[in-house]
């Protein structure tokens, strides 16, 4: 295969996060091409960008995996902010600078001389090994197809970047996470009383993944440590707390204005307030 021309390799491009939790960044990446011998080239890609790339790879395996939102954002913020540091590590590295902090730590590492395809490695590499470290257990086989696809090699082939960056960039990462409390699996204890939750099973509407309580899923992911606030809690409004009972909550105001909202919302037909 042909190598593509170093020049039109070259393109300058964005890292942009997409977890719903909060730490995602984004910052410059001057891209080249493979991890290969200097005489191969990239496979074909229909993703150009790496954090993009590997973005797709970390949706696919969400959906070969199933499960609750929680896990699939924390795994998405995992992720993009150990690439913004792998990333933002080459940049120190071998420009000199970083467009802004790092998530948790950039590292200026060992090297003489910039390989070829470095920084679409330490992109590679990083996401590679946090999906490894996330999804393994079921999806090694998929991770290792979607590595063969971009870089044309084994993820196992002996790499110096994984001992000088791309390994500190997964470890201070998963250190960072772990007893961060994503691993409660104690079981919902429900509550038939008005205003507590239920299950959305119906006899109307069988669903047999949530026909009992201790089937809610993940239903201490509000304790989970956040990425970015001191807490879950840290921005949530008083209410309904201030009121103390279900009981209370039903009958107050505030309780009826928001049941009134969804159901304005949600009408069959255009209402007054909904045209």
């Amino acid at each position: 295969m042909a190598s593509t021309p170093r020049s039109a390799r070259r393109t300058s491009r964005r890292l942009r996060a997409l977890a719903t939790a909060s730490v995602l960044a984004t910052a410059g990446a001057l891209l080249t091409a493979a991890p290969q011998p200097a005489e191969a080239a990239l496979p074909p890609q229909t993703i150009k960008d790496p954090v993009h790339y590997w973005n797709d790879v970390l949706l696919q395996v969400v959906r070969r995996e199933g499960g609750g939102p929680g896990p699939m954002s924390r795994a998405a913020a995992m992720l993009n902010a150990a690439v913004y540091d792998a990333a933002s590590s080459y940049q120190l590295k071998w420009k000199g600078r970083i467009t802004s902090e790092p998530y948790i730590h950039a590292e200026k590492y060992a090297g003489w001389i910039e390989g070829p395809d470095e920084e679409e490695r330490v992109i590679g590499r990083t996401a590679y090994n946090i999906l490894l470290k996330l999804y393994g257990k079921n999806q090694t086989a998929y991770l290792d197809a979607r590595f063969r696809e971009r870089f044309g090699t084994e993820p196992t082939e002996f790499d110096l970047l994984d001992t000088t960056v791309v390994g500190k960039m997964v470890t201070q990462m998963m250190d960072a996470r772990t007893g961060d409390g994503s691993d409660d699996d104690r079981v919902h204890v429900g509550s038939n009383e008005p205003g507590a939750w239920r299950p959305t099973s119906y006899p109307d509407m069988p669903d047999p993944s949530c026909a009992q309580h201790s089937q809610a899923v993940t239903p201490y992911w509000g304790l989970v440590k956040p990425f970015a606030l001191t807490s879950g809690s840290q921005f949530r409004p008083p209410t309904p707390g201030l009121y103390g009972t279900y009981e209370k909550l039903l009958a107050s105001d505030a309780y009826k204005a928001q049941v009134e909202a969804a159901r304005t919302a949600g009408a069959d037909r255009p209402t007054a307030k909904t045209p």
